[in-house]
């Protein structure tokens, strides 16, 4: 956190520390929680990754499946709006990545787009 420069000032600290409450998964908050590259991978950070790039996955296949329709994807993957827009916006999916992410998820999957 010291070699950050922190160009938002005190506000961007406290919403980066305010989103990493609600987001984080584990007890602790990490630097990747609040949104700080880490220079060491470690065996931890893959499988972070990993995660990500399922948890992503899973948005993209829902978002497919409910036609864009951010209620019905929420409903979909057992969780509320404002979280799927979280999730939206923590893993950058735009509309124009949505749908290249779906024909990419459909491909995959084997599953014809919604």
């Amino acid at each position: 956190m010291m070699a950050y420069e922190w160009p938002g000032n005190v506000r961007e600290l406290i919403n980066r520390v305010r989103r990493a409450m609600v987001m984080s998964e584990g007890r602790l908050i990490t630097p990747v929680d609040l949104g700080l590259a880490t220079e060491a991978v470690t065996t931890s950070d893959r499988l972070g990754h990993v995660r990500v790039d399922a948890e992503r996955a899973a948005v993209c296949r829902a978002l497919a499946h409910a036609d864009n329709n951010v209620t019905h994807a929420a409903r979909e993957l057992g969780v509320s709006r404002m979280t799927l827009y979280r999730l939206i916006e923590r893993h950058h999916i735009d509309s124009v990545a949505r749908r290249s992410d779906m024909l990419a998820v459909s491909k995959a999957t084997s599953e014809p787009l919604a």
